[in-house]
């Protein structure tokens, strides 16, 4: 005699991957609808999300933060430590609304301090930016950063204080 079948808790959100390729497609499996698509490759040390495309009405649902966790884990599993790098750009998918906020508040950062400087400034006015304000970037996320030494603000006024001439012993 077989027991009772326990209920199987099926996810909100199904990702697969598209056989023979990088290519991965989440689907709501309440409504069955094509949520997007990511394409994700190995590079040298970290994984690469050459495209990630969020279909219109899907976006600002957390679906994004789903496919970059995904790829995250991928990456652990690869033994790259959760590295992922990018390209955001707006072209082809959304060209009004540049991704660049979307990849900084979940952690992404880039060489390019110019534009993170603009990136975090319309974060901090809560602000969408436009095409013509950011260009494509590589960004990069990185979640064991090396771990940075703050000098808090006392020592260096004192440190300012000391090299005053008055300051010194004769």
């Amino acid at each position: 005699m077989i027991g009772p079948i326990q209920p199987t808790k099926i996810p909100k959100k199904l990702i697969y991957r598209l056989p023979n390729s990088n290519r991965f497609r989440m689907v709501d499996t309440k409504t069955g609808r094509y949520v997007g698509e990511m394409n994700l490759s190995k590079r040298e040390n970290e994984m690469f999300i050459d495209w990630l495309n969020i279909m219109p009405n899907e976006k600002r649902k957390g679906n994004g933060t789903i496919f970059l966790n995904f790829a995250k884990n991928i990456s652990k599993q690869m033994g790259f430590n959760g590295r992922l790098r990018l390209m955001a750009s707006v072209l082809p998918f959304d060209p009004h609304n540049p991704p660049h906020i979307f990849y900084r508040k979940y952690g992404f950062t880039s060489d390019d301090k110019k534009v993170i400087k603009k990136i975090d400034k319309a974060i901090l006015k809560n602000r969408q930016l436009s095409i013509f304000e950011v260009p494509p970037t590589y960004m990069y996320y990185n979640p064991n950063p090396q771990v940075q030494v703050k000098v808090s603000p006392f020592k260096t006024i004192f440190k300012s204080l000391s090299k005053l001439h008055f300051l010194k012993k004769v």
